[in-house]
């Protein structure tokens, strides 16, 4: 994956995205919940995190309030959102086992491997070329064997009735929630 293919939030869309994900992903924060519950059961006690597209840190804050003995690396391409997550995990005072890197998983050395990695909301930016499966082998390359691997997306063809239905039940619900049009 080069990084022409790299999706980055920039401006606007940095600075709201905490606040604006709650609209247009409903559940999600049970997603980080439930992501955390698997976690606890699957990981030893010490166990070191790859978190990719971390964006503004919130999944890393989580996790890393989520058992002391964790090591977490958030990646993401976004100046802007790497900056965000810098603040808060310095704000909940994780900065001892938070580490964050600006780039993509495939610019990290590949003899460090985690316990764990997570891809969460992140994969439906990319065109399906070849771009999605670079990624996820780049994230699976620096696994320990038998890692637990979290994946969390959307899906479906972006030209299909299918996703046309859903972007209109999400129309709806965020009308709901009190996005104006």
């Amino acid at each position: 994956m080069t990084n022409q293919q790299v999706f980055i939030f920039e401006g606007e869309r940095a600075g709201n995205y905490d606040k604006e994900i709650l609209f247009w992903v409903p559940g999600y924060e049970l997603i980080h919940d439930l992501l955390q519950a698997v976690l606890q059961v699957r990981l030893p006690e010490e166990s070191s995190l790859l978190i990719s597209g971390s964006g503004s840190g919130k999944e890393l804050e989580i996790l890393g309030k989520a058992n002391s003995s964790w090591r977490l690396l958030g990646v993401d391409p976004s100046p802007e959102m790497m900056s965000i997550a810098s603040d808060r995990i310095q704000k909940a005072g994780l900065q001892e086992r938070v580490s964050l890197h600006q780039g993509i998983v495939s610019d990290l050395p590949e003899d460090i491997l985690y316990n764990a990695a997570t891809l969460i909301l992140v994969m439906h930016f990319f065109p399906d070329d070849g771009t999605k499966l670079a990624m996820l082998r780049s994230i699976a390359q620096r696994l320990k064997p038998g890692a637990t691997f979290v994946l969390v997306d959307s899906y479906g063809e972006s030209n299909s009735g299918q996703v046309e239905r859903k972007f209109e039940i999400l129309k709806n619900y965020v009308l709901k929630k009190g996005i104006p049009p």
